[in-house]
C-alpha cells in the first residue's frame, strides 16, 4: 500500500512558474527563512541535511539566512562545513538536557550557552563569519535599558505592555521592543522582509556571535538574555521571534524565491499574533515563497501526533521525553527521503501545491 506523501509544499505564484520552468536550481532562490519555535526544530533536522546536500551545498553564491530563535541555531550548523556533524553535536546534548527540579532562569541559560558552545565548536564562528555557505541574519528583539532584566515583574509588567499594544495593532509592539538584526558581512542590501519596525544593524564579530545567538532565543522570563552586546546599542536582548515569530513574509520583495522549511503550513508573523487568526498568512499568497512543512498526516502519526513543544517538559518526564524527541528525529528521515523524491522527479512541481 502507498504511503501518503508526508510533505505538504506550497508556492506563491511566481514561485510556482519558475519551479515549473527552471526546476529545483538552488540558485533560483535568494533568501532561507528559519522561524521561531523552540523543540519544533527536531521535526526538520534531517530535512534541513537534505536540504542542505541537495540545495544549499551546490549554489553559485552564499544563500542569505534570516533567523530568529532556534532558526538561528539551525543556520548556524548549515552555515559549517560539515553540517551534519555540527547538528549532531548540538542534537544529542538538546535532547537529552535534563532538570533536577524548576530550573532558574539562570540555569536554563547555562545549559542553552553550553549546547551553543557545543554547536559552534572549534569552526562555528569562522564559518559563519566566512559566509562560505550563508549570510548569516540573525534577529533579536531590544527592550529599553529601563527594563531590569532580574526584575520578573517589571519584565512581566512590560511584556503584558507588549502584548496589549500588539493586540491593538501589530506595529505598537515596536513602542516596546526594537528589532535588532546581527549580520555577516557588509550591511546587507537584500529586500528582507523586515520593513514596519525600527530596526537596526549590527555587524557581527567573533565575541557577538554566541551572545547574539544566545540573545535571539531567549524567552523572558525562560532564559536571562543578553545585555549590551558588542558593537550593539546598549539595552536587554531577548527572543527575536517576539517581533518576528515566523516573519511577516508580504513584505518580501526580492528578485529570488524564498525558501522556508517550515514545521507548520501556517506563518504567524509574530509571537503575540499566535492567538489571532486574522494575522496569519496562507503560504501560497506570498508571491515568490517555497514553504516546505510536514504534512498533517505525517504528524498525526507521530507519537502523540504532535511535533516536540516546550510543553513537553512539563508533560513528561525526562526518560519519556528524551525518548519521544529521539523517535520524532528518526522517523525524520522520512522527510528527508520525501525531499528527494521531489527534487528527483522528472516533473519538479508534481508534489508542489499550486498559489491562490
Amino acid at each position: 500500500m502507498t504511503q501518503p506523501f508526508p510533505l505538504d509544499i506550497y508556492a506563491g505564484p511566481t514561485a510556482f512558474k519558475r519551479l515549473q520552468e527552471q526546476g529545483w536550481n538552488s540558485d533560483l532562490f535568494d533568501l532561507l527563512v528559519g522561524a521561531s519555535g523552540g523543540p519544533k526544530w527536531l521535526v526538520l533536522c534531517q530535512l534541513d541535511m537534505a536540504l542542505n546536500e541537495t540545495l544549499l551545498e551546490k549554489r553559485s553564491t552564499p544563500l542569505t539566512a534570516l533567523g530568529s530563535s532556534i532558526g538561528c541555531w539551525r543556520h548556524a550548523y548549515l552555515a559549517q562545513a560539515d553540517s551534519a556533524a555540527a547538528m549532531q553535536a548540538f542534537l544529542d546534548p538538546y535532547i537529552h538536557q535534563t532538570y533536577d527540579r524548576k530550573p532558574t532562569t539562570a540555569e536554563i541559560s547555562q545549559v542553552t550557552r553550553d549546547m551553543l558552545s557545543d554547536l559552534l565548536g572549534k569552526q562555528g564562528k569562522r564559518a559563519i563569519l566566512d559566509e562560505h555557505k550563508l549570510r548569516t541574519r540573525i534577529v533579536t528583539a531590544r527592550a529599553p535599558s529601563a527594563v531590569n532584566p532580574n526584575n520578573p515583574v517589571r519584565v512581566g509588567r512590560h511584556m503584558l505592555g507588549a502584548a496589549i499594544g500588539n493586540t491593538l495593532a501589530r506595529a505598537r509592539l515596536q513602542k516596546h521592543f526594537q528589532r535588532v538584526v546581527f549580520h555577516s558581512g557588509p550591511t546587507p542590501q537584500e529586500a528582507l522582509p523586515l520593513t514596519g519596525f525600527d530596526t537596526h544593524w549590527v555587524p557581527l564579530i567573533d565575541d557577538a556571535i554566541a551572545p547574539a545567538i544566545h540573545a535571539s532565543s531567549s524567552i523572558p522570563a525562560v532564559l536571562v538574555g543578553e545585555s549590551n552586546i558588542h558593537g550593539a546599542p546598549q539595552g536587554h536582548y531577548w527572543d527575536g521571534g517576539i517581533i518576528d515569530y515566523h516573519f511577516d513574509l508580504r513584505d518580501y520583495h526580492g528578485d529570488g524565491l524564498v525558501l522556508y522549511p517550515h514545521f507548520t503550513n501556517q506563518i504567524t508573523p509574530g509571537w503575540f499574533d499566535k492567538m489571532r487568526r486574522a494575522r496569519k498568512l496562507d503560504p501560497r499568497s506570498v508571491d515568490k515563497l517555497v514553504l516546505i512543512a510536514p504534512s498533517q498526516r505525517y504528524i498525526s502519526k507521530l507519537p502523540h501526533a504532535k511535533i516536540p513543544d516546550r510543553s513537553d517538559f512539563r508533560r513528561f518526564d525526562q526518560g519519556m521525553r528524551q525518548r519521544y524527541w529521539q523517535t520524532v528525529v528518526e522517523r525524520g528521515e522520512m522527510l528527508a527521503e520525501a525531499w528527494l523524491r521531489v527534487i528527483n522527479d522528472a516533473n519538479p512541481v508534481r508534489f508542489v501545491e499550486r498559489s491562490l
